[in-house]
């Protein structure tokens, strides 16, 4: 269970720092879109999976970074218009 918590702690971690870089830039292009538009449906996925599996914490892993996935695409949305 450790070694599960200290990866998700460098994940949400790393994947915090990357929203923030790309928050700073003043455009993102069309691809950056559809990246975060397909981190949102393969964490959803990936959720959904570890709740067939019973793996609580994984789902919970799975469902923070869906969110915070779709922060970022809705901050950067907000952002460029």
């Amino acid at each position: 269970m450790a070694i599960e918590i200290l990866g998700a702690i460098i994940v949400i971690a790393a994947w915090v720092y990357e929203m923030e870089r790309n928050l700073k830039k003043d455009h993102a292009g069309d691809g950056y879109y559809k990246f975060l538009i397909a981190y949102i449906i393969g964490f959803d996925i990936l959720t959904f999976y570890s709740t067939q599996i019973n793996n609580m914490f994984l789902a919970f892993l799975f469902a923070l970074l869906a969110l915070v996935s779709l922060l970022e695409f809705a901050f950067v949305m907000v952002k460029r218009h």
